[in-house]
């Protein structure tokens, strides 16, 4: 943080301050001093708040710190640039230095345990800063520096990184009129704007010298410093990314671009070598005469293949189809240009492309798709561009999705070192997106200027027929453009079907005209299409589109009509005749869209239909009224379709109430965390608990789950709470550890949207790591619904969170179709039986004996067994005696708020039933 030529403070800690500020409403004043000075400072009261602190249990002595993190920070040690006897994880070079370290910081205590565990000695030497201790180096009076990587040191080498821990803003010991607001702010932060603290990282530290220097370690160092120049073979008509520039006599192109960023960042010398097409790149890598190839296929296993690097750009792609080919779950027959030809089995191998056509370019590729003699072809984005006017690709569906990138990756002589391939590596580790798109902008001028040095050789007379042919152009495009305005301003240009504007003019025409047919305005969509378009790819996802409207369109006769009216939505206007035969079908005609795109679940399509009284009333209207009636088929999963009328009008209007409320009452903090106890049955022990929702609003009143929680499942808003619920659990529990109070295992529901989240494994893991929990604490729910409805994709999910070390558990199993092979099939660790199993059991032998069997069944399979909503000592002398391993219900306890949770703890305690084994580790 520093202050500008303006006075203002600017930095990471300044703008997240700011923030803070905002939301609290506060004023600074702030106060510059060494880490130890500002730690006595706030002591004595003289200020009131210290940001960017690590937490330790000394300092908790003393203060307190806010509940959340706001930040994280590697501890690293630097040694001086030109040090030439210390190098990265070379710790038998680490002993004997003399180390700066600051007095009184976290990273001179990480680092002393980093010292004894890889086995090195050093000298401490205590200073009050960090550039007290840089200045040091610079003078030589030390060997090295101990740090935070957000430090910047531009001008020091890293050697070591040992240890990453979140900081946190420190206030003075029970000051609760800061540190409650504080807490406040953060948590509206965190809530309403989760990419908050990654941006301010990215804008103060994505350039810090921990992210851009290359950690060469003592052997990939000499290498470099002892380098040949290294001869790489280039393409010489690749472009842009690869090609000879005759303006400037050298070779030219985004790889080249990022190659020479490569070379600055090592210090490696390369020498290009042109290859022309037909060529082969990898004879002349392999006769010696070149020591890389600036672009191949990456290995499909990296770790196995020395002679490849990771890749260093991702070419974006875009597939062009023939809407005929929209049937096909994959296409089979893939054209595509010559200068591709290089990853030949890249596209065959990892693509999955059963048959390539190759055409001289991307021109001829766009033709070979029209004229179906190619299902699709795979066109860069580049190229894509310059092409935008080309009336074969305006005649094709465009499509974009990251699967179809092409990676690009170095080859490297298994004549060279080794070590080379290492090196090569850690530099394109560095090179930022920022960069890449740098190289691309760059590549397009000087290809730009090579287009306008070609122009201006050209013929002189050629000018005159340019300029009728330009003439001649702009009339043909200017007619071309009138029929595509024609045809969008009443279709839509993906499915062929009506947009929403002509639907309203054609469905008011059919009604005028046809006054003695019973019509219906049916609104309909896919259940889960977001899902779809996440797990599939969009190509997928616009195929199903394209297959609804067919649909459509071969049940509609001449007096009804069909529109798409946005995403999965479409519209239609049927006699009711046609709508009895579409739903006699419905069953069939999923199951047909399901085949034909090769899917493994179900294709589920929800209709919402209003019986039109009055051919009169306004279009707009009657979609209002079929829109009702879908919102509350979607409530039903065994429903297809509903048809409107007043009751259901009611409930839509008690469900906008509350969706116009639901963001500021997370925000405000009106959605409660209640956990109910989980027991022991065989020592009557508490043994975990499970975490609830409750929404209590400002006046005391409440909302029952039951009215919101199948309502924000519908909406995507679920997600939102899942994933607060599991923040706020973790919070508790990390007080807890710290305080060195006992804790349980907390079971915490997952919704669907979560798991259908590309970064949902990842954010559980900034979650549970930002407080520090062990995560054998964390228990994740899911319902056995979710488990029938998405398998495979559900299975990868579990195995890498089983990876991270948190436990899964199915929830309300036997609520729904249950089914004994999905306790085979899902690695789970715990099975929690429905509270439906408990209901007239005391009085139900056929109940009694299925919970038995299924309790048997889940001891053999090592699955723990929880039973809910159990009320009466009779049902749990029942479990007991067949060996139930947990019970969960009103006769222990009711679902109670956090502190009263805490209580009940205690209580536990004292009357001797604390469970030993869930006991914090540290002492």
């Amino acid at each position: 943080m520093k202050q500008n030529a303006g006075g203002s403070m600017e930095g990471y800690e300044a703008e997240y301050l700011d923030e803070i500020a905002r939301q609290a409403g506060w004023n600074y004043e702030y106060h510059y001093d060494t880490w130890e000075n500002c730690f006595e400072l706030l002591k004595d009261g003289q200020i009131d708040l210290v940001f960017g602190a690590e937490y330790s249990k000394e300092r908790e002595r003393d203060f307190d710190f806010s509940a959340y993190s706001v930040g994280w920070e590697l501890s690293v040690l630097y040694v001086r640039e030109d040090n030439d006897m210390v190098f990265y994880e070379d710790y038998q070079s680490f002993d004997g230095i003399h180390v700066g370290i600051l007095k009184n910081s976290y990273q001179a205590d990480a680092f002393a345990l980093f010292a004894a565990k890889k086995g090195f000695s050093y000298v401490p030497v205590e200073y009050g800063s960090t550039r007290e201790a840089a200045k040091a180096i610079d003078e030589g009076k030390i060997d090295a520096m101990v740090t935070g990587s957000l430090s910047y040191q531009p001008h020091l080498k890293l050697v070591a990184s040992f240890e990453q821990d979140p900081f946190y803003i420190m206030v003075t010991e029970g000051n609760r009129a800061l540190l409650d607001p504080l807490n406040d702010a953060l948590r509206k932060i965190k809530t309403t704007d989760p990419a908050f603290e990654s941006r301010l990282y990215e804008k103060y530290y994505g350039d810090s010298s921990a992210s851009v220097q290359p950690m060469f370690t003592r052997q990939e160092a000499e290498y470099v410093r002892n380098r040949p120049v290294l001869k790489v073979a280039s393409k010489t008509d690749w472009e842009p990314y690869e090609y000879w520039n005759p303006q400037i006599s050298q070779y030219s192109g985004v790889n080249i671009l990022i190659l020479q960023k490569i070379a600055e960042i090592s210090g490696i010398q390369f020498e290009f070598k042109g290859v022309k097409a037909g060529q082969n790149s990898e004879s002349i890598l392999n006769s010696g005469e070149v020591d890389l190839i600036a672009s191949v296929a990456p290995a499909q296993r990296l770790s196995r293949d020395r002679n490849r690097t990771a890749p260093y750009l991702n070419v974006p792609m875009i597939q062009a189809m023939n809407g005929n080919c929209l049937q096909k779950a994959q296409p089979e027959r893939v054209a595509l240009s010559q200068s591709w030809k290089f990853m030949e089995d890249f596209f065959l191998e990892q693509q999955g492309i059963k048959e390539i056509i190759w055409y001289k370019d991307t021109k001829e590729c766009l033709k070979a798709v029209c004229r179906g003699k190619a299902d699709v072809t795979l066109i860069d984005t580049f190229s894509a561009s310059a092409l935008q006017q080309n009336q074969w690709l305006n005649n094709l569906i465009i499509s974009r999705g990251k699967e179809t990138d092409v990676p690009i990756s170095i080859a490297v002589s298994s004549k060279t070192d080794p070590v080379l391939t290492d090196v090569l590596n850690k530099c394109i580790l560095l090179i930022s997106q920022k960069e890449i798109n740098h190289a691309y902008q760059t590549a397009q001028a000087q290809l730009l200027d090579v287009r306008k040095e070609q122009m201006k050789k050209q013929n002189l007379i050629a000018i005159p027929l340019i300029l009728l042919l330009f003439v001649i152009g702009v009339w043909l495009l200017y007619l071309m453009h009138r029929k595509k305005l024609e045809r969008a301003l009443t279709l839509d240009l993906l499915t062929g079907s009506f947009n929403l504007q002509h639907f309203k003019i054609r469905a008011q025409k059919l009604l005028r005209e046809n006054k003695g047919n019973s019509y219906y305005l049916v609104k309909l969509d896919v259940m889960h299409f977001k899902m779809v378009n996440q797990r599939y790819g969009t190509a997928i996802g616009d195929r199903l589109l394209v297959m609804i409207a067919n649909c459509g369109k071969r049940y509609l006769r001449p007096w009804e009509v069909l529109a798409r009216i946005g995403d999965d939505q479409f519209v239609a206007l049927v006699t009711i005749e046609t709508a009895r035969k579409v739903l006699r079908n419905v069953d069939h005609i999923q199951q047909e869209f399901k085949e034909a795109l090769q899917l493994d679940s179900d294709i589920i399509v929800k209709c919402g239909a209003y019986k039109i009284e009055d051919s009169d009333e306004p279009v707009s209207f009657m979609i209002d009224k079929a829109t009702i009636a879908h919102r509350c088929v979607k409530q039903s999963p065994k429903k297809h379709y509903a048809v409107y009328n007043e009751k259901l009008s009611e409930q839509i209007q008690r469900e906008n109430q509350i969706e116009s409320e639901m963001e500021a009452a997370l925000k405000n903090g009106e959605f409660q965390i209640y956990l109910q106890p989980q027991v022991e049955l065989s020592t009557l022990h508490p043994c975990g608990a499970e975490a609830l929702i409750r929404w209590v609003k400002p006046d005391g009143s409440r909302r029952l789950p039951d009215e919101f929680i199948p309502l924000f499942e519908r909406n995507g808003f679920i997600e939102k709470l899942d994933l607060y619920v599991l923040e706020q659990i973790c919070k508790w529990l990390g007080d807890r550890i710290r305080k060195n109070e006992q804790i349980l295992p907390i079971s915490v529901n997952q919704s669907r949207y979560l798991l259908n989240d590309t970064n949902y494994l990842s954010t559980v893991q900034n979650i549970i790591g930002r407080y520090g929990i062990p995560r054998h604490w964390i228990e994740l729910e899911m319902t056995e619904s979710l488990y029938l409805e998405n398998m495979d994709h559900l299975l990868a999910v579990i195995e890498r969170l089983h990876q991270l070390g948190l436990r899964l558990s199915i929830d309300d199993f036997g609520s729904g179709y249950s089914s004994l092979n999905l306790l085979g099939e899902i690695p789970a660790d715990v099975l929690k039986l429905d509270r439906a199993f408990m209901k007239n059991c005391d009085h139900s032998g056929p109940k009694r004996l299925i919970v038995q069997k299924l309790v048997e069944l889940a001891r053999e399979l090592h699955i723990k067994v929880i039973c809910e909503g159990v009320e009466t000592k009779q049902q749990e002398a029942f479990l007991q005696e067949i060996g139930c391993d947990a019970a969960q219900g009103f006769l222990y306890a009711r679902p109670m708020p956090i502190g009263q949770f805490d209580q009940y703890l205690r209580e536990q305690q004292r009357m001797g039933r604390e469970q030993p084994d869930f006991l914090p580790a540290n002492p």
